[in-house]
């Protein structure tokens, strides 16, 4: 084990024998219950059975959340559940999520695949190529010591066949470029309003779900926050934390799974017991894009 992983996970087992978990909800949830929500990337062969062990682990300790039970929250419905809720995301859109699609599929879960439309039918080259061509320089590209260490994007049957098992398909960044960086309209445009339209035109219906590129705040910039703000999208991010109605930031809190955490992390991480170590960018989300309104009650 690395200094780096031996660190996190002492650090794991120590917020573990504190109670750190019910101490962040009280501390910084009221004590309420809400939406947990994890991200994995790719999930090639090698990283496979890592993937499962973690997606099992979520399914034996969790309610496992619907993108509807998402939906509702963002749409002001007050949250009811005695227990946490889990909802399992994907992002960018690599060929080897078509499997992980599967394996949840027949566990009778449904996902969330946060795609880069412009990575679907091409392989990193087509897609470095294509943006090029466009002026743009993309964030996935083929690298001259590592050329072959790319996988392709899903491809249009494979979104068709995840659609029919009950996965939803959403928006990420078309070009996967740092928003943090980006402020100028037209670049906004080609980053989200493409992936929108391009989304939509895969699903056959309006696309209102979009997760930020990297997904830290670092990653949206001032104007980027406030377009995504004014488009009235579901937004997700991917700095951990718990979905409540009235109290957490707008745009949705989530894990972002890393192959090389310990697993004691992962599972702390998942449960709330790391939440502490991001409240100062939580804060900040909240200052910049408000909170999760409760819709009015009519008397």
């Amino acid at each position: 084990m690395s200094r780096n992983n031996l660190t996190y996970w002492a650090a794991s087992k120590y917020w573990q024998l504190t109670n750190r978990t019910d101490k962040n909800r009280h501390q910084f949830y009221a004590g309420a219950k809400g939406l947990r929500i994890v991200t994995f990337h790719g999930t090639r062969p090698a990283e496979f059975a890592d993937f499962q062990t973690i997606a099992q682990w979520c399914i034996d300790n969790f309610d496992i959340a619907t993108p509807e039970d998402a939906d509702a929250l963002f749409a002001g419905e007050a949250y009811n559940a005695d227990h946490d809720k889990l909802l399992i995301t994907f992002d960018d859109g690599w060929q080897s999520n078509y499997q992980a699609a599967k394996w949840l599929a027949e566990r009778g879960i449904k996902a969330i695949f946060f795609i880069v439309p412009s990575l679907i039918n091409r392989t990193v080259a087509e897609f470095e190529a294509y943006h090029k061509a466009n002026g743009i320089t993309p964030y996935f590209t083929i690298k001259p010591d590592q050329p072959n260490d790319h996988e392709n994007g899903l491809t249009r049957k494979q979104l068709d066949s995840m659609m029919q098992m009950g996965h939803r398909i959403a928006a990420h960044n078309y070009a996967h470029r740092n928003l943090g960086q980006l402020h100028d309209h037209d670049e906004l445009v080609y980053e989200i309003d493409r992936s929108i339209d391009a989304v939509s035109q895969i699903t056959g219906q309006p696309c209102l779900d979009f997760a930020v590129a990297f997904g830290q705040p670092h990653n949206l910039s001032m104007e980027a926050c406030e377009y995504l703000r004014q488009k009235n999208l579901r937004t997700y991010m991917c700095f951990r934390g718990l979905n409540v109605p009235d109290q957490t930031c707008r745009f949705m809190l989530r894990h972002g799974f890393e192959y090389s955490h310990p697993k004691s992390f992962t599972r702390q991480a998942i449960h709330g017991g790391v939440d502490h170590t991001v409240r100062a960018q939580h804060m900040d989300m909240i200052r910049r894009a408000g909170t999760l309104s409760l819709a009015s009650q009519t008397p």
